[in-house]
């Protein structure tokens, strides 16, 4: 009716703090007729009605007790883009971690049909628009029946043409998409590593100033390596971590995912050749010292699985290696005691470096470890 227009008109031109507006749910349930105004300039005013609204908690209880969910998919299926760019911001508002009911609010808005809708508006021209649009889907794709439903409608191949042709925001956060699903299906990750997708992540993983975002790149890049280790080793995968990798020698939180990518790409001598010649073994002596526990932990399994022949195990001693991890058999914590031995098992010592051995009363530790009963003595 008029007079709701004319109401809705004047609440939107005084736009008090939205704590204020009465807390009545006849309110919303008239907002909700306005809202499936044929008038698109009206129904445009209602939406940035209800954005307004949703940003106090308590009106957000209200909103989703309306059909609102059900009429933002109506919305959608007009194809508005104006609108529609309006109606993403509005549920990324309501699924907003934090927020009251969050998780109930992913779960309706995700059951009323919105991951099939809006897929192709993940191809619009407005490249703010579509980031808003990737970073809902994060929260949409909460459950394995909608993560099911975005693979039904062909959502991998939209990421991996943002991937490819998107903006830097926009490949950041089809990464974190890719993350929240998974690549438990091998097909999904072949076809990423096929279309392409390789070169553009590792050019996001040297590029980006973010840590975090890095972090994203080297979840996906593993569970890449797990489908296809010598494919992304063909691609430069290796050089480019070695690369990030001396850039960051500092900073575990990309030591540990890069070294955990390279023990899960070592499954061939090939390969392990690959990264002893990729400039990996000035780097390792670097990783063993001043780092925490699972760095240095993760570096002597790297050691343990990629030092395949004598050249390597020779390289590795003339930097001064294999002094510090006997210097680990001693003073190593947690499982890196075990590790140093490993590392010693496969590469054996020199005579003056089992001088050494000796010396720093690694007899010791091997006893202790003789002593214990587990499996692996």
């Amino acid at each position: 009716p008029d007079f709701v227009v004319d109401q809705i008109k004047a609440l939107f031109n005084n736009l008090p703090n939205p704590s204020q507006y009465p807390k009545n749910i006849n309110l919303f349930t008239q907002i909700m007729y306005v809202l499936r105004s044929p008038d698109l300039k009206i129904q445009d005013r209602a939406i940035k009605l209800i954005l307004h609204l949703s940003t106090d908690e308590e009106n957000q209880k209200y909103l989703m007790q309306t059909q609102l969910p059900t009429i933002l998919i109506e919305i959608i299926k007009e194809k508005n883009e104006k609108i529609i760019k309006n109606v993403i911001w509005l549920m990324n508002n309501l699924t907003n971690e934090g927020v009251a009911s969050y998780e109930l609010n992913r779960e309706n808005i995700a059951k009323s049909g919105a991951i099939p809708h809006l897929i192709p508006f993940l191809m619009s021209e407005d490249d703010t628009m579509v980031a808003q649009l990737l970073d809902l889907y994060t929260k949409l794709l909460c459950k394995t029946v909608y993560v099911e439903m975005f693979k039904q409608v062909n959502g991998t191949i939209s990421l991996l043409e943002l991937i490819r042709e998107g903006t830097a925001e926009q490949r950041h956060y089809c990464i974190k998409v890719i993350n929240i699903y998974g690549l438990d299906d091998e097909s999904e990750g072949s076809f990423l590593i096929k279309g392409g997708a390789v070169p553009y992540l590792l050019k996001e993983a040297t590029t980006s100033k973010v840590v975090e975002e890095a972090e994203e790149v080297m979840k996906t890049l593993k569970e890449l390596a797990k489908i296809s280790p010598l494919e992304l080793a063909r691609m430069g995968c290796i050089e480019k971590l070695v690369e990030i990798l001396e850039t960051n020698v500092e900073n575990e939180r990309l030591i540990i995912p890069i070294i955990d990518i390279m023990l899960e790409m070592s499954v061939t001598d090939t390969i392990k050749v690959m990264i002893c010649e990729a400039g990996i073994m000035p780097l390792v002596k670097k990783l063993l010292i001043h780092h925490s526990i699972e760095a240095v932990d993760i570096t002597l399994r790297l050691i343990c699985k990629i030092v395949c022949n004598e050249l390597y195990v020779e390289k590795f001693s003339q930097k001064g290696g294999m002094k510090i991890v006997i210097n680990l058999v001693v003073t190593g914590k947690g499982n890196q005691k075990r590790n140093a031995l490993r590392v010693i098992a496969n590469n054996g010592l020199t005579i003056p470096e089992q001088k050494i051995f000796i010396r720093t009363q690694c007899i010791d530790t091997v006893l202790d470890i003789l002593r214990e009963k587990s499996d692996d003595v």
